[in-house]
Protein backbone atom coordinates (compact mmCIF):
# COMPACT_ATOMS: atom_id res chain seq x y z
CA UNK A 1 0.00 0.00 0.00
CA UNK A 2 1.06 3.25 -0.75
CA UNK A 3 0.00 6.54 1.04
CA UNK A 4 -0.35 9.77 -0.89
CA UNK A 5 -1.32 13.14 0.08
CA UNK A 6 -3.39 15.96 -1.61
CA UNK A 7 -2.65 19.38 -1.02
CA UNK A 8 -6.51 20.58 -1.43
CA UNK A 9 -10.15 19.10 -1.13
CA UNK A 10 -12.04 16.69 -2.97
CA UNK A 11 -15.19 15.76 -3.83
CA UNK A 12 -16.09 12.05 -4.86
CA UNK A 13 -18.22 9.17 -4.64
CA UNK A 14 -16.56 6.30 -1.91
CA UNK A 15 -17.73 2.72 -3.36
CA UNK A 16 -15.65 0.31 -1.05
CA UNK A 17 -14.42 0.07 2.29
CA UNK A 18 -11.68 -1.94 3.78
CA UNK A 19 -10.27 -1.56 7.22
CA UNK A 20 -10.06 2.26 7.51
CA UNK A 21 -9.58 2.24 3.54
CA UNK A 22 -12.14 3.91 1.20
CA UNK A 23 -11.94 3.43 -2.66
CA UNK A 24 -12.82 6.67 -4.65
CA UNK A 25 -14.84 5.59 -7.16
CA UNK A 26 -15.34 8.88 -9.45
CA UNK A 27 -17.04 9.15 -12.54
CA UNK A 28 -15.14 12.03 -13.68
CA UNK A 29 -11.54 10.45 -13.30
CA UNK A 30 -9.39 13.13 -15.47
CA UNK A 31 -7.98 16.39 -16.21
CA UNK A 32 -8.88 19.78 -17.26
CA UNK A 33 -8.52 20.78 -21.20
CA UNK A 34 -6.96 24.22 -22.22
CA UNK A 35 -10.10 26.20 -21.86
CA UNK A 36 -11.37 28.14 -25.04
CA UNK A 37 -14.42 29.95 -23.81
CA UNK A 38 -14.44 33.12 -20.99
CA UNK A 39 -16.83 31.05 -19.36
CA UNK A 40 -14.77 28.06 -19.20
CA UNK A 41 -11.64 30.16 -18.74
CA UNK A 42 -13.19 31.89 -15.84
CA UNK A 43 -13.83 28.67 -14.34
CA UNK A 44 -10.79 27.19 -15.19
CA UNK A 45 -8.79 29.40 -13.26
CA UNK A 46 -10.34 29.26 -10.01
CA UNK A 47 -9.91 25.81 -10.30
CA UNK A 48 -6.28 25.96 -11.11
CA UNK A 49 -6.53 28.88 -8.32
CA UNK A 50 -7.48 26.89 -5.73
CA UNK A 51 -4.87 24.02 -5.95
CA UNK A 52 -2.30 26.94 -6.24
CA UNK A 53 -3.74 28.40 -2.98
CA UNK A 54 -3.36 24.87 -1.36
CA UNK A 55 -0.06 23.99 -2.67
CA UNK A 56 2.00 27.74 -1.81
CA UNK A 57 -0.06 26.60 1.86
CA UNK A 58 1.68 22.93 1.85
CA UNK A 59 5.12 24.21 0.62
CA UNK A 60 4.78 26.94 3.78
CA UNK A 61 4.39 24.83 6.01
CA UNK A 62 6.20 21.18 4.80
CA UNK A 63 8.79 22.41 2.85
CA UNK A 64 10.60 24.19 5.38
CA UNK A 65 13.61 23.44 6.83
CA UNK A 66 12.04 23.88 10.65
CA UNK A 67 9.36 21.45 10.15
CA UNK A 68 8.18 19.53 12.98
CA UNK A 69 8.30 15.42 13.09
CA UNK A 70 5.15 15.90 14.84
CA UNK A 71 3.19 17.98 12.13
CA UNK A 72 0.50 15.43 10.86
CA UNK A 73 -0.45 17.35 7.51
CA UNK A 74 3.49 17.00 6.59
CA UNK A 75 3.65 13.47 7.04
CA UNK A 76 0.77 12.00 5.09
CA UNK A 77 2.67 11.88 1.56
CA UNK A 78 4.83 9.13 0.60
CA UNK A 79 7.56 11.51 0.30
CA UNK A 80 6.68 14.81 2.21
CA UNK A 81 9.39 16.81 0.19
CA UNK A 82 10.96 16.92 -2.62
CA UNK A 83 14.20 18.13 -2.62
CA UNK A 84 16.32 19.09 -5.18
CA UNK A 85 19.65 19.56 -6.05
CA UNK A 86 20.55 23.21 -5.64
CA UNK A 87 23.58 24.81 -7.19
CA UNK A 88 23.35 28.54 -5.79
CA UNK A 89 27.11 29.13 -7.78
CA UNK A 90 25.61 28.33 -10.96
CA UNK A 91 26.79 29.64 -14.42
CA UNK A 92 24.56 31.75 -16.64
CA UNK A 93 21.59 29.74 -18.40
CA UNK A 94 22.00 32.26 -21.24
CA UNK A 95 25.37 34.14 -23.08
CA UNK A 96 27.03 35.69 -20.25
CA UNK A 97 27.01 39.08 -21.23
CA UNK A 98 23.45 39.00 -20.01
CA UNK A 99 23.62 37.97 -16.49
CA UNK A 100 24.43 40.52 -14.19
CA UNK A 101 26.42 37.47 -12.34
CA UNK A 102 28.41 34.74 -14.58
CA UNK A 103 28.49 32.22 -11.50
CA UNK A 104 26.62 33.22 -8.54
CA UNK A 105 22.98 31.96 -10.46
CA UNK A 106 20.50 28.83 -9.07
CA UNK A 107 19.92 26.18 -10.81
CA UNK A 108 17.57 23.57 -9.01
CA UNK A 109 17.94 19.49 -10.40
CA UNK A 110 15.03 17.54 -8.87
CA UNK A 111 17.21 14.39 -10.42
CA UNK A 112 14.66 11.43 -11.59
CA UNK A 113 11.88 11.33 -9.51
CA UNK A 114 10.05 8.00 -9.11
CA UNK A 115 6.38 7.93 -9.78
CA UNK A 116 5.88 5.38 -7.17
CA UNK A 117 7.73 6.46 -4.47
CA UNK A 118 7.30 10.15 -4.97
CA UNK A 119 3.90 10.27 -6.52
CA UNK A 120 2.35 7.30 -5.08
CA UNK A 121 1.23 5.74 -8.71
CA UNK A 122 1.49 2.16 -7.23
CA UNK A 123 3.66 -0.27 -9.50
CA UNK A 124 5.91 -2.29 -10.16
CA UNK A 125 9.69 -1.14 -10.84
CA UNK A 126 9.53 -2.23 -14.16
CA UNK A 127 6.30 -0.19 -15.24
CA UNK A 128 7.61 3.12 -12.99
CA UNK A 129 8.24 6.23 -14.90
CA UNK A 130 10.95 8.68 -13.46
CA UNK A 131 10.60 12.82 -14.35
CA UNK A 132 13.36 15.09 -13.75
CA UNK A 133 12.82 18.77 -13.58
CA UNK A 134 15.46 21.62 -13.83
CA UNK A 135 15.19 25.12 -13.44
CA UNK A 136 17.84 27.54 -13.68
CA UNK A 137 17.89 31.37 -13.16
CA UNK A 138 19.99 34.89 -13.30
CA UNK A 139 19.20 38.03 -12.86
CA UNK A 140 19.96 40.05 -15.92
CA UNK A 141 21.61 43.42 -17.57
CA UNK A 142 19.16 46.06 -18.34
CA UNK A 143 22.00 48.38 -19.58
CA UNK A 144 21.56 48.50 -23.67
CA UNK A 145 18.37 46.25 -23.56
CA UNK A 146 16.23 49.22 -22.40
CA UNK A 147 14.43 52.56 -23.70
CA UNK A 148 12.14 55.16 -23.28
CA UNK A 149 8.46 55.00 -23.95
CA UNK A 150 6.57 58.16 -25.43
CA UNK A 151 3.78 57.93 -27.79
CA UNK A 152 1.98 60.52 -29.71
CA UNK A 153 -1.60 59.56 -28.43
CA UNK A 154 -3.32 62.33 -26.09
CA UNK A 155 -3.10 60.05 -23.03
CA UNK A 156 0.66 60.69 -21.68
CA UNK A 157 0.10 59.04 -18.62
CA UNK A 158 2.55 56.43 -19.64
CA UNK A 159 5.00 58.38 -21.46
CA UNK A 160 8.53 58.39 -19.85
CA UNK A 161 8.14 54.78 -18.89
CA UNK A 162 11.13 52.22 -19.70
CA UNK A 163 10.66 49.30 -22.15
CA UNK A 164 12.52 46.13 -22.03
CA UNK A 165 14.12 44.81 -25.49
CA UNK A 166 14.90 40.88 -24.80
CA UNK A 167 12.11 39.82 -27.58
CA UNK A 168 9.19 40.57 -29.47
CA UNK A 169 5.69 39.52 -30.76
CA UNK A 170 6.48 37.56 -34.18
CA UNK A 171 2.74 38.80 -35.16
CA UNK A 172 3.04 42.56 -33.95
CA UNK A 173 6.23 44.04 -35.88
CA UNK A 174 5.36 47.12 -34.14
CA UNK A 175 6.16 45.55 -30.35
CA UNK A 176 9.88 44.83 -30.14
CA UNK A 177 9.65 44.85 -26.61
CA UNK A 178 8.82 42.66 -24.09
CA UNK A 179 7.66 44.51 -21.00
CA UNK A 180 6.55 48.15 -20.25
CA UNK A 181 7.15 49.53 -16.31
CA UNK A 182 5.82 52.36 -15.01
CA UNK A 183 8.28 55.33 -13.94
CA UNK A 184 9.27 55.15 -10.60
CA UNK A 185 8.00 58.51 -9.55
CA UNK A 186 4.80 57.21 -11.25
CA UNK A 187 5.28 54.07 -8.86
CA UNK A 188 6.16 56.04 -5.63
CA UNK A 189 4.30 59.15 -5.97
CA UNK A 190 1.30 58.09 -3.50
CA UNK A 191 3.20 56.51 -1.16
CA UNK A 192 5.89 59.20 -0.88
CA UNK A 193 2.87 62.17 -1.00
CA UNK A 194 2.39 64.41 2.03
CA UNK A 195 -1.36 64.47 0.72
CA UNK A 196 -1.81 60.61 1.48
CA UNK A 197 -3.19 59.24 4.81
CA UNK A 198 -2.01 55.83 4.10
CA UNK A 199 -0.99 53.74 1.70
CA UNK A 200 -0.02 49.93 1.71
CA UNK A 201 1.79 48.70 -1.26
CA UNK A 202 3.20 45.48 -2.34
CA UNK A 203 5.81 44.71 -4.82
CA UNK A 204 4.53 44.00 -8.27
CA UNK A 205 6.17 40.67 -9.90
CA UNK A 206 4.90 39.71 -13.81
CA UNK A 207 6.28 37.20 -15.94
CA UNK A 208 6.61 36.72 -19.70
CA UNK A 209 6.80 33.30 -21.03
CA UNK A 210 8.35 31.93 -24.20
CA UNK A 211 7.25 28.20 -24.51
CA UNK A 212 9.52 26.40 -27.05
CA UNK A 213 7.77 23.42 -29.44
CA UNK A 214 9.83 21.60 -32.04
CA UNK A 215 12.93 23.58 -30.63
CA UNK A 216 11.63 27.10 -31.86
CA UNK A 217 9.15 29.62 -30.10
CA UNK A 218 5.72 28.29 -30.57
CA UNK A 219 3.01 30.36 -32.24
CA UNK A 220 1.49 33.71 -30.78
CA UNK A 221 4.59 33.42 -27.71
CA UNK A 222 7.12 35.97 -27.48
CA UNK A 223 10.37 35.09 -29.64
CA UNK A 224 13.18 36.13 -27.24
CA UNK A 225 16.37 37.80 -28.92
CA UNK A 226 19.36 35.70 -29.42
CA UNK A 227 21.28 36.70 -26.15
CA UNK A 228 18.48 34.79 -23.98
CA UNK A 229 17.24 32.26 -26.52
CA UNK A 230 16.95 28.82 -26.05
CA UNK A 231 15.74 25.80 -27.69
CA UNK A 232 15.99 22.63 -25.70
CA UNK A 233 13.99 24.61 -22.37
CA UNK A 234 11.15 26.73 -21.94
CA UNK A 235 12.25 30.56 -20.97
CA UNK A 236 10.55 33.15 -18.71
CA UNK A 237 11.52 36.32 -17.66
CA UNK A 238 10.10 37.72 -14.36
CA UNK A 239 9.81 41.47 -14.30
CA UNK A 240 10.28 42.76 -10.36
CA UNK A 241 8.90 46.49 -9.34
CA UNK A 242 9.06 48.16 -6.21
CA UNK A 243 5.24 49.44 -6.83
CA UNK A 244 5.38 52.02 -4.19
CA UNK A 245 6.79 49.30 -1.58
CA UNK A 246 9.81 51.30 1.00
CA UNK A 247 12.84 48.88 1.81
CA UNK A 248 14.05 49.72 5.16
CA UNK A 249 17.74 49.45 4.00
CA UNK A 250 20.13 49.10 1.28
CA UNK A 251 20.63 45.88 -0.44
CA UNK A 252 23.22 43.91 -2.17
CA UNK A 253 20.85 41.53 -3.90
CA UNK A 254 21.57 41.26 -7.62
CA UNK A 255 17.17 41.41 -8.47
CA UNK A 256 15.89 43.98 -5.91
CA UNK A 257 18.58 46.30 -6.90
CA UNK A 258 17.43 48.37 -4.08
CA UNK A 259 19.42 52.15 -3.65
CA UNK A 260 22.69 52.52 -1.89
CA UNK A 261 21.35 56.58 -0.90
CA UNK A 262 18.71 56.99 1.24
CA UNK A 263 16.12 59.52 0.70
CA UNK A 264 14.36 61.33 3.49
CA UNK A 265 10.85 60.38 4.34
CA UNK A 266 8.30 63.12 6.50
CA UNK A 267 5.57 61.25 8.25
CA UNK A 268 2.75 63.53 10.03
CA UNK A 269 0.61 61.89 12.59
CA UNK A 270 -2.14 63.68 14.52
CA UNK A 271 0.38 65.39 16.98
CA UNK A 272 3.56 64.51 15.95
CA UNK A 273 6.21 64.72 13.17
CA UNK A 274 8.94 62.46 11.93
CA UNK A 275 11.96 62.02 9.73
CA UNK A 276 12.47 58.15 8.41
CA UNK A 277 15.03 57.56 5.58
CA UNK A 278 14.43 54.70 3.29
CA UNK A 279 15.15 53.28 0.44
CA UNK A 280 14.18 52.54 -3.35
CA UNK A 281 14.72 50.73 -6.39
CA UNK A 282 17.12 52.00 -8.79
CA UNK A 283 15.60 50.87 -11.65
CA UNK A 284 11.60 50.51 -12.43
CA UNK A 285 11.84 47.28 -12.90
CA UNK A 286 14.44 44.23 -12.69
CA UNK A 287 14.29 41.29 -14.91
CA UNK A 288 15.22 37.55 -13.59
CA UNK A 289 15.37 34.95 -16.78
CA UNK A 290 14.65 31.25 -16.02
CA UNK A 291 14.95 28.55 -17.77
CA UNK A 292 12.63 25.56 -17.22
CA UNK A 293 13.50 21.92 -19.03
CA UNK A 294 12.12 18.42 -18.24
CA UNK A 295 12.87 14.70 -18.88
CA UNK A 296 11.00 11.32 -18.80
CA UNK A 297 12.40 8.06 -18.36
CA UNK A 298 10.96 4.41 -18.75
CA UNK A 299 11.95 3.26 -15.63
CA UNK A 300 11.72 -0.40 -17.07
CA UNK A 301 13.64 -0.15 -20.08
CA UNK A 302 16.15 2.48 -18.82
CA UNK A 303 15.57 3.88 -21.42
CA UNK A 304 15.12 8.45 -21.72
CA UNK A 305 13.75 11.35 -23.79
CA UNK A 306 15.77 14.43 -24.14
CA UNK A 307 16.10 16.92 -21.42
CA UNK A 308 14.10 19.81 -22.92
CA UNK A 309 11.55 21.71 -22.52
CA UNK A 310 7.79 20.31 -21.58
CA UNK A 311 6.06 19.45 -24.93
CA UNK A 312 9.14 18.36 -26.38
CA UNK A 313 10.53 16.41 -23.64
CA UNK A 314 7.23 14.65 -24.02
CA UNK A 315 7.11 14.32 -27.67
CA UNK A 316 10.36 12.90 -27.55
CA UNK A 317 10.04 10.22 -24.97
CA UNK A 318 6.59 9.04 -26.10
CA UNK A 319 7.99 6.48 -28.52
CA UNK A 320 9.76 4.96 -25.14
CA UNK A 321 6.45 4.13 -23.70
CA UNK A 322 4.90 2.53 -27.02
CA UNK A 323 3.36 6.11 -28.13
CA UNK A 324 3.12 9.10 -29.97
CA UNK A 325 2.45 12.60 -29.11
CA UNK A 326 -0.11 12.57 -31.62
CA UNK A 327 -1.89 9.78 -29.67
CA UNK A 328 -0.65 11.36 -26.12
CA UNK A 329 -2.80 14.34 -26.96
CA UNK A 330 -5.52 12.34 -28.45
CA UNK A 331 -5.54 10.16 -25.04
CA UNK A 332 -5.36 7.40 -27.12
CA UNK A 333 -3.25 4.61 -25.70
CA UNK A 334 -2.12 1.81 -27.41
CA UNK A 335 -0.63 -0.52 -24.44
CA UNK A 336 -0.91 -0.15 -20.97
CA UNK A 337 2.42 1.28 -20.56
CA UNK A 338 1.56 3.89 -23.25
CA UNK A 339 -2.00 4.28 -21.14
CA UNK A 340 0.35 4.76 -17.72
CA UNK A 341 2.54 7.58 -19.54
CA UNK A 342 -0.22 9.61 -20.62
CA UNK A 343 -2.28 9.31 -17.08
CA UNK A 344 1.11 10.16 -15.59
CA UNK A 345 1.86 13.39 -17.46
CA UNK A 346 -1.50 14.68 -17.96
CA UNK A 347 -2.36 13.81 -14.23
CA UNK A 348 0.93 15.12 -12.37
CA UNK A 349 3.10 17.32 -14.76
CA UNK A 350 0.65 18.74 -17.61
CA UNK A 351 -2.97 19.16 -17.38
CA UNK A 352 -3.92 19.22 -13.69
CA UNK A 353 -1.12 21.67 -12.70
CA UNK A 354 -0.77 25.33 -13.97
CA UNK A 355 2.30 26.22 -15.50
CA UNK A 356 4.95 28.28 -13.79
CA UNK A 357 3.75 31.28 -15.41
CA UNK A 358 0.01 30.66 -14.67
CA UNK A 359 1.13 29.78 -11.29
CA UNK A 360 2.90 33.14 -10.83
CA UNK A 361 -0.15 34.88 -12.70
CA UNK A 362 -2.27 34.03 -9.73
CA UNK A 363 0.04 34.04 -6.75
CA UNK A 364 1.80 37.25 -8.22
CA UNK A 365 4.41 38.90 -5.36
CA UNK A 366 2.73 36.21 -3.08
CA UNK A 367 5.10 33.81 -4.28
CA UNK A 368 7.88 35.08 -2.99
CA UNK A 369 9.88 34.16 0.08
CA UNK A 370 10.57 37.99 1.41
CA UNK A 371 7.04 38.56 1.45
CA UNK A 372 7.26 37.11 5.38
CA UNK A 373 9.02 40.20 5.86
CA UNK A 374 7.21 43.04 4.03
CA UNK A 375 4.71 44.85 6.84
CA UNK A 376 2.42 47.52 5.51
CA UNK A 377 4.40 48.79 2.56
CA UNK A 378 7.65 48.51 3.99
CA UNK A 379 9.98 45.52 3.10
CA UNK A 380 12.45 44.55 5.94
CA UNK A 381 15.78 42.41 5.99
CA UNK A 382 16.66 41.64 2.39
CA UNK A 383 19.21 39.03 2.26
CA UNK A 384 22.03 38.78 -0.39
CA UNK A 385 20.76 35.87 -1.53
CA UNK A 386 16.99 36.69 -1.62
CA UNK A 387 16.26 36.56 -5.07
CA UNK A 388 17.60 32.48 -4.66
CA UNK A 389 15.59 32.22 -1.58
CA UNK A 390 12.52 33.01 -3.62
CA UNK A 391 13.40 31.03 -6.78
CA UNK A 392 13.72 28.04 -4.33
CA UNK A 393 10.29 28.51 -2.78
CA UNK A 394 8.77 28.93 -6.07
CA UNK A 395 10.40 25.72 -6.90
CA UNK A 396 8.82 24.04 -3.67
CA UNK A 397 5.44 25.45 -4.78
CA UNK A 398 5.69 23.79 -8.15
CA UNK A 399 6.43 20.15 -6.71
CA UNK A 400 3.50 20.43 -3.99
CA UNK A 401 1.59 21.41 -6.79
CA UNK A 402 2.50 18.30 -8.53
CA UNK A 403 2.75 15.97 -5.84
CA UNK A 404 -1.04 16.33 -4.89
CA UNK A 405 -2.38 16.52 -8.93
CA UNK A 406 -2.74 12.71 -9.64
CA UNK A 407 -5.54 12.47 -6.73
CA UNK A 408 -7.36 15.76 -8.17
CA UNK A 409 -7.48 13.65 -11.41
CA UNK A 410 -8.89 10.60 -9.65
CA UNK A 411 -11.47 12.70 -7.84
CA UNK A 412 -12.35 15.00 -10.42
CA UNK A 413 -14.56 18.44 -9.44
CA UNK A 414 -18.16 18.85 -9.22
CA UNK A 415 -18.78 22.07 -9.78
CA UNK A 416 -20.88 22.35 -13.81
CA UNK A 417 -18.83 24.86 -15.24
CA UNK A 418 -15.81 23.32 -14.97
CA UNK A 419 -17.16 20.06 -15.52
CA UNK A 420 -17.53 21.30 -19.26
CA UNK A 421 -14.11 22.17 -20.18
CA UNK A 422 -13.30 18.38 -18.21
CA UNK A 423 -12.06 15.59 -20.12
CA UNK A 424 -13.04 11.80 -18.58
CA UNK A 425 -10.29 9.10 -18.99
CA UNK A 426 -12.35 6.84 -20.96
CA UNK A 427 -9.86 3.80 -22.21
CA UNK A 428 -9.62 1.10 -20.91
CA UNK A 429 -6.20 1.24 -19.84
CA UNK A 430 -7.13 4.94 -17.90
CA UNK A 431 -9.83 3.19 -16.18
CA UNK A 432 -7.80 1.10 -14.09
CA UNK A 433 -5.56 3.45 -12.87
CA UNK A 434 -8.60 5.76 -11.34
CA UNK A 435 -10.06 2.63 -10.04
CA UNK A 436 -7.11 2.06 -7.74
CA UNK A 437 -7.22 4.89 -5.39
CA UNK A 438 -8.36 4.69 -2.57
CA UNK A 439 -8.55 7.28 0.35
CA UNK A 440 -7.82 6.59 4.15
CA UNK A 441 -8.55 10.05 5.64
CA UNK A 442 -9.28 13.77 5.30
CA UNK A 443 -8.59 15.99 7.63
CA UNK A 444 -9.47 19.77 8.23
CA UNK A 445 -6.80 22.35 8.71
CA UNK A 446 -6.75 26.62 9.38
CA UNK A 447 -4.66 28.44 7.55
CA UNK A 448 -5.15 32.55 7.48
CA UNK A 449 -7.90 32.36 9.34
CA UNK A 450 -9.70 30.35 6.25
CA UNK A 451 -10.66 26.83 6.59
CA UNK A 452 -9.95 24.25 3.73
CA UNK A 453 -9.69 20.86 3.37
CA UNK A 454 -5.84 20.53 3.52
CA UNK A 455 -5.09 16.62 2.65
CA UNK A 456 -6.53 13.35 2.00
CA UNK A 457 -3.78 10.25 3.02
CA UNK A 458 -4.50 7.85 -0.53
CA UNK A 459 -3.58 4.40 -1.32
CA UNK A 460 -3.13 3.22 -4.27
CA UNK A 461 -3.61 -0.49 -4.85
CA UNK A 462 -2.70 -2.38 -7.88
CA UNK A 463 -5.53 -4.78 -8.64
CA UNK A 464 -3.87 -7.83 -9.79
Amino acid sequence: MVLFTIAGGYSSRVSTAIGNEVLIASTNCGYLKQALSPLRTAAANVYHGDRINNAAAYASQCYSDKVSPGMTQCSLLTTPRIVGNKDTRAHCPFNNTICRETSKNLRVDSGFLDSHIHFGLNATPDQRISWRNVFHCAPMVTEGYTSLYFNSHPDKSLDGSTLYHYGGFSFAERRDYMFLAKTLQSQYSLMLSNDSVLSYSNLDLQVIPVIIENGTSSPYSFVPIEQVARDDADLFILFLSGNGVIFSQPSEDPWYRVAHASTQFVVFGADYESEDNLYLPLEPASPLGCTAQYQFCNAGSGKCGPLASQMDAIAGAAPYFDTTYADFKADNPKTETAARFIYFVKSAITSNTAYFNDMLAHLGSQALFSQKNLVNGWQYNLEVDQWQQDVSHIWDIMMASHQSALLNAASGPTDPYILQGWVNYTASGFKTLCNNQGALSVWTSRMDDKFYSAAAAVSIRSSK
